[in-house]
């Protein structure tokens, strides 16, 4: 069976014309890169990751490096190439009933416009995908060093008024937040975005959460820097 070649989609939203970059066969030998996730040990890593992680190796995509450097390019005009900082097999367990209250909304991985997240779906259903929001009392679907104060201000405004989020992982509008565009998961399929931007993985609520890496919903999830 003759393996297809990568190509990618650039999908531009919201007021700020964020750019989410959906790469589909991304890489070559991914059932090799699937049965690494299925052996891997898995441990929870604390922090607000709702499940367990294992290491992958963060030499994994140099094979696509060549796509990967032409988005970064021309999709958003650095001239520079990519350091990959780390990369980590991921399994979404955690109950909806036991998350925290920030667990229950969109995050953002960092403020610096030079990080950026790519995530690979590698199984799990393909309603599990990923989901970008705007925070309607702001206006942000990013967020900044200059607006991380007055966005963490105007979420204890919205717990003062709405009360926490129910007990449930985020799924489309809220009273505080309004989806912008979501991702279909895809067995490698990979989307690639700034870190900046407030986003949430969608889990369905029917969504088997399992840390049995041959039956969770599995993402390999690399941060890398423009440099």
């Amino acid at each position: 069976m003759q393996n297809l070649k990568p190509s990618y989609d650039v999908k531009t939203y919201g007021t700020q014309s964020e750019k989410v970059v959906v790469i589909d066969n991304f890489i070559e030998d991914f059932e090799a890169i699937r049965q690494m996730g299925r052996s891997a040990q898995f441990t929870s890593q604390g922090g607000f990751y709702p499940g367990v992680q294992a290491a992958g190796n963060m030499n994994y995509i140099a094979p696509s490096s060549q796509i990967l450097l032409d988005i970064i390019q021309n999709v958003f005009d650095f001239r520079q190439g990519l350091r990959v900082e780390s990369c980590a097999y991921a399994l979404v367990s955690q109950p909806a009933d036991t998350l925290h209250p920030l667990q229950r909304i969109p995050h953002y991985d960092a403020q610096e416009g030079e990080l950026f997240a790519l995530l690979h779906y590698i199984q799990g259903p393909e309603n599990a995908g990923t989901a970008f929001y705007r925070h309607k009392r702001t206006g942000f679907e990013t967020v900044t060093p200059n607006r991380a104060d007055s966005y963490q201000k105007a979420l204890e405004a919205d717990f003062k008024e709405y009360g926490h989020p129910q007990n449930a992982y985020i799924d489309g509008h809220t009273d505080a937040f309004e989806m912008m565009l979501s991702i279909k998961a895809r067995p490698n399929r990979a989307i690639f975005y700034r870190g900046r931007t407030l986003h949430s993985g969608i889990i369905p609520k029917d969504m088997l959460l399992s840390e049995d890496p041959q039956k969770g919903r599995m993402t390999l999830n690399s941060f890398l820097w423009a440099a």
